[in-house]
């Protein structure tokens, strides 16, 4: 595991409290982006987000609106990514994990929510145009 991911994951894991019988957000994160250091990995967001967030995605690759995956922000896979910052949502079911790909600029926020017994990602917070843009919410106005 990358030294700085763990140092980060164990920080994070220090400052939240997770719902009941939850696993912590940290080792979710590590599970998710796992499969991201190799090139082409598999669409993650078809297991790993709530099922109307993995819709939206499906139907915008399937339009063309998307052509990359929000959950590393990339089109290949093949980089190391890692959580320099978590928080609380507004209950103990959310969690904010800022991520990033290391050694490169630019940062984006998984949304999670404790959903049927594990974490789901519910929203991605991306940059566009200089400020923060869910991406639900493009995804919607597209028509996706």
């Amino acid at each position: 595991m990358n030294a700085r991911f763990a140092v980060a994951s164990l920080f994070a894991a220090m400052l939240f409290v997770p719902p009941a019988a939850a696993e912590p957000p940290c080792q979710f994160i590590a599970m998710l982006y796992a499969p991201y250091k190799d090139p082409k990995p598999a669409d993650g967001c078809v297991q790993h987000c709530v099922a109307d967030l993995a819709k939206l995605v499906k139907n915008a690759h399937a339009k063309k609106l998307l052509d990359y995956d929000p959950i590393c922000q990339c089109q290949q896979g093949g980089d190391n990514y890692m959580m320099f910052l978590g928080s609380t949502g507004t209950t103990s079911d959310d969690y904010n994990a800022t991520m990033k790909k290391v050694g490169k600029p630019g940062t984006w926020i998984l949304k999670l929510k404790w959903t049927d017994g594990d974490w789901k990602i519910a929203d991605i917070v991306e940059t566009r145009a200089g400020k923060p843009t869910s991406l639900r919410q493009r995804l919607t106005a597209a028509g996706a």
